[in-house]
């Protein structure tokens, strides 16, 4: 089982990016002056956010092969992806138990939808996506700045 290829596109980002930034600022302002950056980025890290930052259909294709007890279904992910997946799948497993009529699709749906935990992302990996934000909105202000110049 592989995960998303380099450079390919996550449906979610720009939502994501947004709960991740917002939850960043959040804990910024309740640190200290002295906080690192690693220890703000790890709390953010494991901080409640809006839902789980995967998409419908790859979650559906891996819960089924979960349900199928197909051997190697988590093996190859990353420590994270497999707690999450893990997390998806026992709330859609008690989700379809509750409502006997209900497909899969629908539970998973109705389970990526609702807030997760985590953001099931390292510390190094918020850090890298708030600093690319950062550097974004810099050169939207900056091109902003020098529109007159053009």
């Amino acid at each position: 089982m592989q995960g998303r290829h380099k450079g390919s596109s996550f449906e979610y980002e720009e939502k994501r990016d947004a709960n991740l930034l917002k939850i960043y600022r959040e804990v910024l302002a309740k640190a200290s002056v002295s906080t690192p950056i690693e220890a703000i980025c790890a709390a953010v890290a494991s901080h409640e956010c809006d839902r789980f930052w995967v998409s419908e259909e790859r979650t559906n294709i891996v819960t089924g092969m979960m349900a199928k007890n197909m051997e190697g279904t988590l093996k190859g992910m990353t420590p994270l992806k497999r707690k999450m997946y893990l997390e998806i799948y026992s709330r859609v497993q008690k989700l379809m138990k509750e409502h006997p009529g209900m497909t899969r699709l629908q539970a998973v749906s109705e389970v990526i939808s609702s807030p997760a935990p985590e953001f099931y992302l390292t510390p190094g990996s918020v850090e890298v996506i708030i600093c690319k934000m950062k550097k974004k909105t810099w050169y939207k202000e900056r091109k902003r700045k020098l529109r007159h110049l053009f």
